[in-house]
């Protein structure tokens, strides 16, 4: 069985290398819809319809990426992203709920993120700390964000703190910039702030609704305000869920849904 999440990986010399062997592509976000790779974006979409004819199975990880390449195969699966819920379980239980209100992003920030929400969240609410925690791409200038007493620049944080810093806070964002690059995509930070029992406001960028109660997504800046009022007054009122996301999204069940459909051609 080959296995690959690459389309840099040529499928036809794959295919010559293993002839006899099931091809499974694990397309994760449309990398030809990615900044970092402008330059060769028609190569790209050349690789991804390559991909489509000769892989076996296609796992997607949204419906927007599974329509724009693979409609047409035969065993392309939308697989959205999950969540190893033991990661967050010992953190919720360890936490206690600091009196700040506090609203978190985790992530590597690109591009995509939006500075101008970011500066507009935070001079609406000027009582809540807003954490910023994760690596800065290169050519991304967050120097704007600098000036705001309550924002905190926390850089990148080890893996095994996420949960922590999750238990820590009250309400979870992800304020991207819509593209078509962000529109490929299943951001599995959605999975782990809900996993740590926040909820979450978001820009039009999630592809899925794992907890239609417990996400918010926003058209515009200004809905996306309303949104996070609304989160922060509950979270001062009846406080924080355990949970907030079926255990569907833990990564084991996802990985036997993935095994289930390959298993008839292996």
């Amino acid at each position: 069985m080959v296995w690959s999440w690459n389309p840099f990986i040529d499928a036809q010399w794959l295919k010559k290398l293993f002839p006899s062997t099931v091809m499974i592509f694990d397309a994760v976000d449309d990398w030809s819809a990615h900044p970092v790779y402008a330059r060769v974006k028609k190569m790209l979409k050349q690789r991804y319809t390559k991909i489509a004819k000769m892989y076996d199975v296609i796992f997607t990880v949204s419906e927007e990426l599974k329509e724009r390449y693979f409609s047409g195969h035969t065993r392309v699966y939308d697989i959205p992203n999950g969540v190893d819920f033991h990661r967050f379980e010992q953190a919720r239980k360890e936490s206690i709920k600091i009196k700040m209100p506090q609203v978190v992003y985790v992530g590597v920030i690109q591009e995509r993120f939006d500075i101008g929400l970011v500066e507009k969240c935070a001079t609406a609410f000027p009582d809540v700390r807003f954490v910023i925690a994760g690596p800065v791409w290169k050519g991304v200038d967050l120097s704007p964000l600098v000036r705001y007493e309550n924002i905190v620049l926390k850089g990148p944080i080890a893996y095994d703190m996420v949960p922590f810093l999750l238990a820590q806070s009250w309400v979870g964002i992800v304020p991207h910039i819509v593209d078509a690059f962000t529109q490929s995509m299943d951001p599995m930070k959605v999975y782990e702030y809900l996993a740590g029992g926040i909820p979450v406001v978001s820009t039009a960028v999630v592809s899925v609704n794992p907890s239609a109660s417990m996400v918010d997504i926003a058209q515009t800046h200004e809905e996306f305000v309303l949104c996070l009022q609304k989160r922060l007054d509950q979270a001062r009122g009846v406080g924080r869920d355990d949970e907030c996301v079926s255990r569907e999204y833990d990564w084991s069940k996802k990985y036997k849904k993935m095994i289930d459909f390959i298993a008839p051609l292996t």
